[in-house]
């Protein structure tokens, strides 16, 4: 609130600006601690399980391509070799490691690029049992040979991590705990000037498909199934990531989408709009998200919409109290994909096309359509549509297909049921060879 005032000197600006800095780096101090704390005293378990591991990795690569993207950088996820899809391990504590490496490497990286690499080590010289091995590199400064000792010690920071004025010096800590817990070990390779490449080494135990499907393994929503009403969702955050992040997951959808950056302009959205559904982040500038649920809870209408309290911390309220001030769930960040589809299905009642289910659909009208079914489009339009395709560029694809509606739409539908299906192979062979340069 004090920033908004607009008397404040640019000496007094930058002050407030230490101080939001500082109490953002001490939530998350606090939270590293309550960790270290739970590790230290013995209460920290392993809860293995079998999972999708390229599923993880996927999630992954969406959790961090908008920082990438945002500082320009080059981000890419491999799986090398014949690594086995299904794996059993604790699947939370891996993904908290994969999130603090990678974090770490955006964050001091400037140029350049970062790589996730996956391979299975079966004939390991060095382990006593086959091995998973994930190799996270990146182009940042690098560390000297002294302060890679510094690296994996509570409280410790580099000089570049204390330039940074960020972290808490816990994050690699806990990540090399959590990795021993599971049975591995986490190293360090790099050089100042050329960056560094972090090895994880796990315990390879491959899993069963069945145990995965036996949890409901979740599917890839697609789109929303048709002939419902309009869903309107409003996004509630002060960090502009977050807010993109969630709209760029929502809105292609086919939810109908708005955006608020604090809770006074969430609580002016809601009378304006009246939103089926919030998604509402709890710690805010000008007003937070406790305040805005209470006060959208006594206006008129107020107890319709459904709210979902997003929270980032472990220091949140607990379920209990969330219901008090009258939210309905909440959502934990970094959240999963699969988690935010789910919680809006359970309060809003929406209804999904999954990819399997497009595929399915993609195959039965591909049965239809022929080569000849598109000779009456002209060619400037199967043009760009091939090439979208190659290019893998789904959202360009789509509105070239949203051009062919005005001319057939049974075309269409079966064109975007195809790409929705991924079937770009399908629609190679639908669109014929390229113009010949």
């Amino acid at each position: 609130l004090m920033l908004r005032d607009q008397d404040l000197t640019p000496r007094q600006c930058q002050y407030l600006g230490t101080i939001n800095r500082s109490g953002e780096h001490l939530l998350a101090l606090i939270n590293d601690i309550l960790e270290m704390s739970k590790i230290e005293a013995g209460r920290t378990t392993l809860n293995p399980s079998t999972f999708d591991l390229p599923v993880l990795l996927n999630d992954l690569e969406m959790m961090f391509r908008i920082r990438t993207d945002e500082k320009k950088l080059s981000f890419s996820v491999e799986m090398i070799g014949d690594v086995p899809q299904y794996i059993v391990t604790d699947i939370n504590k891996l993904r908290q490691v994969f999130i603090n490496v990678l974090g770490n490497a955006v964050k001091f990286t400037e140029q350049g690029g970062i790589v996730l690499r996956v391979c299975a080590d079966r004939h390991s010289t060095t382990a006593p049992c086959p091995c998973l091995r994930v190799e996270i590199e990146d182009s940042g400064p690098g560390i000297s040979v002294d302060e890679q000792g510094k690296l994996f010690r509570h409280f410790e920071q580099t000089k570049t991590g204390q330039q940074a004025g960020t972290g808490t010096g816990l994050g690699l800590a806990i990540s090399r705990e959590f990795v021993r817990l599971m049975g591995g070990d986490i190293t360090v390779n790099s050089q100042v000037g050329k960056g560094s490449v972090f090895v994880i080494n796990l315990p390879l135990k491959e899993g069963e498909a069945q145990a995965v499907q036996a949890k409901d393994k979740p599917r890839r929503v697609v789109r929303l199934e048709a002939g419902q009403a309009p869903c309107r969702v409003l996004i509630a955050d002060d960090v502009e990531d977050n807010r993109q992040l969630l709209a760029q997951l929502l809105g292609p959808v086919g939810f109908e989408i708005r955006l608020a950056a604090n809770g006074a302009e969430a609580v002016r959205e809601f009378e304006q709009w009246r939103p089926h559904l919030i998604l509402m982040d709890f710690r805010m500038p000008v007003m937070d998200g406790h305040e805005a649920i209470r006060r959208i809870r006594a206006m008129v209408g107020g107890k319709e919409p459904k709210i979902i309290a997003v929270t980032a911390s472990a220091m949140d309220e607990n379920r209990h109290d969330l219901l008090q001030i009258g939210a309905d769930d909440f959502l934990s960040k970094p959240f999963r994909e699969v988690e935010l589809f789910q919680k809006i299905h359970t309060h809003a009642g929406v209804k999904y096309i999954y990819a399997a289910d497009a595929a399915a659909a993609a195959h039965e009208e591909a049965a239809e359509l022929t080569t000849e079914s598109l000779t009456g489009l002209p060619q400037d339009l199967i043009d760009p549509m091939r090439e979208a395709v190659i290019t893998a560029d789904l959202d360009q694809l789509l509105a070239r297909i949203q051009q062919v509606e005005a001319r057939d739409p049974r075309i269409a539908q079966g064109l975007r049921r195809l790409a929705e299906g991924f079937q770009y192979q399908k629609l190679l062979d639908l669109f014929g060879p390229g113009p010949v340069h």
